[in-house]
C-alpha cells in the first residue's frame, strides 16, 4: 500500500470493518463467546473498536509502529508489517522505559492491528496473513520490570540517586546517561568499537542513526577500565531499572532511568538558551544531540508545549 502513514492507517481501519463505535462492547463479547471463542484473546479477535477514545489511542500506536518500521527497517507499507517489526517496536518502547500501562496499551493496539490487517487482506483478496500476537507474547516478559506509573520528569538530584545505586556497574550506566542524555539501551551496553577517545563514544540509536556522545573524563575512564576487564560493558536492563527505582525512592526523588535523560535534556536546553540561542534553535540542537529527528519530540522532556 502506498501513501502517507496516517492515510494507510485510516484506510486499514475503514476497509477492515473493525469500526464498531456506537455498538455495545459487552454485547459483542457475549456474541463472541456464543460463537465459540474459548479465550479472551479469541474474544478480542472477534470484536472491534467500540469507542472513539480507544480508536484514537490504538490508531496512534499503529502510526508509531509503522513509523518505526519505516525508520528502522525501511518498510513503509502497512501491509508488509511482520512480527519482527512489531517485536522491534515493542522493545523500543521498553527501552524508553514507558509505564506498564502505556506498554500494555501498545500491545493491545498491535493485537487489534493484526485483526484489522487480516480483515483488510480478506476484503482485498491479497492472501496475506499476519501473526503479531506471537511476537507480543514473546516480548511481554521483558516488560515486567516497567513501573506501573512513570513520573516522566527529570531527577532533582541525579548525583544523589546515582550514589545510592548498589552496584558499580549500575552507577556507571547511570553516570553515562547523566553525562550524555543517552537512552537506557544505549547506556547499558557499550562495545569497544564505540570508544572514540577523549571522552567520546559512538552511539547507534533509533533507526540505526549514529551520533557521538561526550562523557566526562571521569566517567569515560571508568568505562574504559571496566571494558578492559570484560571486553564490553553490559548491564541487565531489568535489574538496572529496578535498582534506579529503589534508589530514587530512597532519595525521595521518584523516577526511572529515563529521568536521567530528562535531566540532561533540560540542563542542555537551558545552557543553549543562556548562550543567546532562540528557543526553536536550542530545541532543534538538543533534539539532534539526544537522537531525535523532530524537535517537537524534545518538548516532552521540557514540560513545555
Amino acid at each position: 500500500m502506498r501513501g502517507a502513514i496516517k492515510w494507510q492507517v485510516q484506510e486499514v481501519y475503514k476497509v477492515s470493518g473493525i469500526d464498531r463505535i456506537g455498538q455495545p462492547r459487552h454485547a459483542a463479547k457475549e456474541e463472541a463467546w456464543a460463537a465459540g471463542a474459548r479465550t479472551s484473546t479469541e474474544v478480542a479477535q472477534k470484536t472491534g473498536i467500540h469507542s472513539f477514545r480507544t480508536k484514537e489511542a490504538y490508531l496512534k500506536v499503529w502510526r508509531q509502529c509503522l513509523d518505526h518500521a519505516k525508520s528502522t527497517f525501511r518498510v513503509g507499507d502497512i501491509e508488509k508489517l511482520t512480527s519482527e517489526h512489531v517485536s522491534s517496536f515493542l522493545r523500543s518502547r521498553i527501552d524508553e522505559d514507558v509505564g506498564r500501562q502505556t506498554y500494555g496499551q501498545a500491545a493491545s493496539a498491535l493485537g487489534k492491528l493484526e485483526d484489522a490487517l487480516r480483515s483488510y487482506a480478506e476484503a482485498k483478496g491479497t492472501g496475506l496473513n499476519y501473526d503479531f500476537r506471537s511476537a507480543i507474547r514473546q516480548v511481554s516478559p521483558e516488560a515486567k520490570g516497567l513501573a506501573s506509573m512513570v513520573p516522566g520528569r527529570a531527577f532533582r538530584d541525579p548525583d544523589r540517586v546515582i550514589s545510592l545505586l548498589p552496584h558499580p556497574d549500575f552507577r556507571l550506566a547511570a553516570a553515562i546517561q547523566h553525562d550524555a542524555g543517552l537512552r537506557m539501551s544505549e547506556a547499558t551496553h557499550v562495545r569497544p568499537g564505540q570508544l572514540k577517545g577523549e571522552g567520546k563514544i559512538e552511539v547507534r540509536g533509533k533507526g540505526g542513526k549514529i551520533r557521538v556522545a561526550e562523557l566526562t573524563r571521569h566517567t569515560y575512564q571508568q568505562l574504559v577500565a571496566r571494558m578492559e576487564q570484560s571486553g564490553e560493558f553490559r548491564v541487565s536492563r531489568d535489574a538496572y531499572r529496578s535498582a534506579v527505582a529503589r534508589a530514587s525512592e530512597a532519595a525521595n526523588d521518584m523516577g526511572s532511568p529515563h529521568s536521567f535523560r530528562h535531566r540532561w535534556a533540560q540542563d542542555r536546553l537551558q545552557e543553549k538558551l543562556s548562550e543567546g540561542k532562540t528557543w526553536e534553535r536550542a530545541l532543534s540542537e538538543v533534539s539532534r544531540e539526544i537522537g531525535h529527528e523532530r524537535a517537537e519530540i524534545t518538548k516532552h522532556y521540557q514540560g513545555r508545549r
